[in-house]
Protein backbone atom coordinates (compact mmCIF):
# COMPACT_ATOMS: atom_id res chain seq x y z
CA UNK A 1 0.00 0.00 0.00
CA UNK A 2 0.67 3.08 -0.38
CA UNK A 3 2.54 5.17 2.38
CA UNK A 4 1.62 8.26 2.12
CA UNK A 5 -1.60 7.57 0.60
CA UNK A 6 -2.80 4.98 3.41
CA UNK A 7 -1.83 6.48 6.06
CA UNK A 8 -4.79 7.70 7.34
CA UNK A 9 -6.60 4.26 6.72
CA UNK A 10 -3.86 2.73 9.46
CA UNK A 11 -4.90 5.61 11.49
CA UNK A 12 -8.65 4.84 11.32
CA UNK A 13 -8.05 0.86 12.05
CA UNK A 14 -6.08 2.24 14.93
CA UNK A 15 -8.99 4.17 16.44
CA UNK A 16 -11.65 1.75 15.42
CA UNK A 17 -9.62 -0.74 17.91
CA UNK A 18 -9.11 1.47 20.90
CA UNK A 19 -12.67 2.50 20.42
CA UNK A 20 -13.82 -1.45 20.52
CA UNK A 21 -11.21 -2.30 23.17
CA UNK A 22 -12.67 0.82 25.23
CA UNK A 23 -16.03 -0.63 24.80
CA UNK A 24 -14.91 -4.20 25.63
CA UNK A 25 -13.47 -2.99 28.97
CA UNK A 26 -15.45 -0.83 29.50
CA UNK A 27 -18.57 -3.62 29.74
CA UNK A 28 -16.15 -6.03 32.12
CA UNK A 29 -16.76 -2.81 34.80
CA UNK A 30 -19.90 -2.66 34.79
CA UNK A 31 -22.10 -3.69 37.68
CA UNK A 32 -24.95 -6.05 38.15
CA UNK A 33 -27.58 -3.05 39.20
CA UNK A 34 -29.89 -3.94 36.38
CA UNK A 35 -29.87 -7.69 36.72
CA UNK A 36 -27.22 -8.51 33.92
CA UNK A 37 -24.53 -10.86 34.28
CA UNK A 38 -20.99 -9.02 35.26
CA UNK A 39 -17.83 -10.18 34.59
CA UNK A 40 -16.03 -11.90 38.00
CA UNK A 41 -13.16 -13.47 36.39
CA UNK A 42 -9.58 -12.72 36.56
CA UNK A 43 -7.81 -9.07 35.23
CA UNK A 44 -5.62 -11.15 32.74
CA UNK A 45 -8.20 -12.82 31.24
CA UNK A 46 -9.88 -9.68 30.54
CA UNK A 47 -7.22 -7.79 28.66
CA UNK A 48 -6.36 -10.73 26.76
CA UNK A 49 -10.03 -10.76 25.81
CA UNK A 50 -9.84 -7.49 24.62
CA UNK A 51 -6.81 -7.81 22.65
CA UNK A 52 -7.68 -10.62 21.00
CA UNK A 53 -10.98 -8.34 19.79
CA UNK A 54 -8.62 -4.88 18.98
CA UNK A 55 -5.64 -6.41 17.63
CA UNK A 56 -6.83 -7.69 14.83
CA UNK A 57 -8.82 -4.79 13.77
CA UNK A 58 -5.45 -2.65 14.30
CA UNK A 59 -3.33 -5.09 11.93
CA UNK A 60 -5.83 -5.63 9.53
CA UNK A 61 -4.93 -3.73 6.67
CA UNK A 62 -1.09 -4.68 7.38
CA UNK A 63 -1.36 -7.85 7.35
CA UNK A 64 -4.46 -8.97 6.33
CA UNK A 65 -3.83 -12.72 5.34
CA UNK A 66 -1.89 -13.75 9.13
CA UNK A 67 -4.76 -11.95 10.74
CA UNK A 68 -7.66 -13.41 8.54
CA UNK A 69 -5.49 -16.77 9.83
CA UNK A 70 -5.65 -16.42 12.99
CA UNK A 71 -9.09 -15.03 13.39
CA UNK A 72 -10.53 -17.96 11.39
CA UNK A 73 -7.62 -20.44 12.93
CA UNK A 74 -10.33 -21.41 16.67
CA UNK A 75 -13.46 -21.87 14.25
CA UNK A 76 -14.67 -24.95 13.29
CA UNK A 77 -14.56 -26.41 10.27
CA UNK A 78 -17.97 -26.66 7.92
CA UNK A 79 -19.77 -29.73 8.10
CA UNK A 80 -19.96 -31.26 4.65
CA UNK A 81 -23.85 -31.28 4.89
CA UNK A 82 -23.80 -27.26 4.35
Amino acid sequence: MNRTGGCHLYAVDLASAVAVSAIYAGFAGMTAADGQPVYDGPAWLLWLIVAAVGLPIALRRRWPLPVMGVVLAPSPPLPSWT
